[in-house]
């Protein structure tokens, strides 16, 4: 299991909550590598605080309803809901810390 460190260096990957980059409060990070080579590093992710977490949550369940209706193809919303799920799909859940 990964485990979060205090942001010093290297590129940090913002929280996409709303619409919004939004840097996280929490001032922790995990390393992102290359799944083919583990060895390189690609980048940090932030480690979410709950109320950030409950933060996108809730915009989540607002956005729902637009884009559960929206008219775009299904191969359209196909893709960009792989998108989404390549882009989160680094991200080890940490047990929480009450933060």
């Amino acid at each position: 299991m990964a485990t979060a460190t205090p942001v010093t260096e290297g590129p940090i990957r913002p929280n996409y909550i709303g619409g919004q980059w939004v840097e996280s409060r929490s001032g922790q990070k995990v390393e992102r590598r290359n799944p083919a080579n583990s060895g390189k590093l690609l980048g940090y992710t932030p480690v979410s605080n709950r109320e950030e977490m409950r933060e996108a949550i809730t915009a989540a369940v607002r956005a729902c309803p637009v884009w559960r209706d929206t008219r775009r193809p299904s191969p359209a919303r196909s893709c960009c809901r792989r998108r989404a799920c390549d882009m989160v799909s680094h991200v080890t859940l940490l047990p929480a810390t009450g933060q």
